[in-house]
C-alpha cells in the first residue's frame, strides 16, 4: 500500500519546549505524511523558537499559532479542531507533543485501518513511566 501523502498530523502543543522537537522529527520521518500542523497553544516558552527553527529544516512543517481561546472551548480541544480544518491530508493523526513515533509506526497503522475496514483507529502507545505513581497509574489509564 502506498500512503506516501496521505496523512495530515496535528499536533496541539503548550509550553512544551522539553518536547516538540523529538515529537515533530518523529513524524516527520514517517512514510505518508503530507503535513504537520503544530497548534502552538499561547505557549510562553521556547516551543514557537523551536518550531520555526524546524520548519526552516522540514517543509512540511506548519505552525498555527492560537492567540486566544474562544468562550466556551477548552484549550487542547480548541487547538485539534483549529488544526484539523487546515488539515489537507486523507487521514488526521492526532498525535500529542509528548511522544515520539517509532520507525514504521504510521505505515503500519494505516496498513492496519485499511485491513480492517476503518475510519477511526485509536491506539495507545508504550508509554515511558519514570515515576512509581506513573507506574502505578499509566497502565489502569
Amino acid at each position: 500500500m502506498n500512503n506516501e501523502g496521505h496523512v495530515s498530523v496535528i499536533i496541539p502543543a503548550r509550553n512544551e519546549e522539553a518536547n516538540i522537537e523529538n515529537a515533530v522529527r518523529s513524524v516527520a520521518a514517517q512514510q505518508g505524511v503530507r503535513e504537520i500542523i503544530v497548534a502552538d497553544d499561547q505557549s510562553i516558552d521556547r516551543t514557537s523558537e523551536i518550531l520555526e527553527r524546524l520548519k526552516t529544516e522540514i517543509p512540511a512543517l506548519e505552525v498555527l499559532h492560537i492567540k486566544a481561546l474562544p468562550s466556551g472551548w477548552i484549550g487542547k480541544n480548541h487547538a485539534l479542531a483549529a488544526a484539523a480544518e487546515l488539515a489537507t491530508g486523507e487521514w488526521l493523526l492526532l498525535t500529542d507533543a509528548d511522544t515520539q513515533h517509532f520507525s514504521g509506526s504510521l505505515q503500519a497503522l494505516l496498513e492496519r485501518a485499511e485491513r480492517e475496514h476503518v475510519d477511526l483507529l485509536s491506539v495507545s502507545p508504550r508509554q515511558e513511566m519514570i515515576t512509581a505513581w506513573e507506574r502505578a497509574l499509566i497502565p489502569m489509564v
